[in-house]
């Protein structure tokens, strides 16, 4: 099985608030840093959803396909200012986009074409 990685984002507090707006997620783990800081993780949470659509984004440019099957897991949380590498392997026909952050793996996304 060869991996191989895509890409690498930072995600900043500017990406969270631009995500919040489109999408209207306005929970504050996400875009209130003393709340997300007293409450959670110590800092803002990048949505679970943003980290998808962004690596499927990414990814799908690059096959110009579309995909007829779609499982999402996440793992761990990702904080702001961490660099996050997406991953992308082929199983059994599926492709794996694993998205890590200090060589932790925080979500899987498995996708059939």
């Amino acid at each position: 099985m060869k991996i191989k990685l895509l890409t690498s984002k930072i995600f900043r507090k500017k990406d969270l608030l631009w995500f919040s707006r489109i999408s209207g997620d306005f929970n504050p783990i996400h875009i209130d840093e003393e709340y997300s800081r007293r409450i959670m993780k110590g800092s803002l949470v990048v949505p679970g959803m943003y980290l998808f659509l962004w690596s499927l984004n990414f990814f799908l440019k690059r096959v110009k396909s579309s995909i007829s099957y779609t499982k999402i897991n996440f793992h761990n949380s990702v904080n702001i200012n961490k660099k996050c590498y997406l991953y992308h392997h082929i199983i059994d026909n599926f492709h794996v986009l694993s998205l890590k952050t200090n060589n932790l793996t925080v979500a899987t996304f498995t996708l059939k074409l």
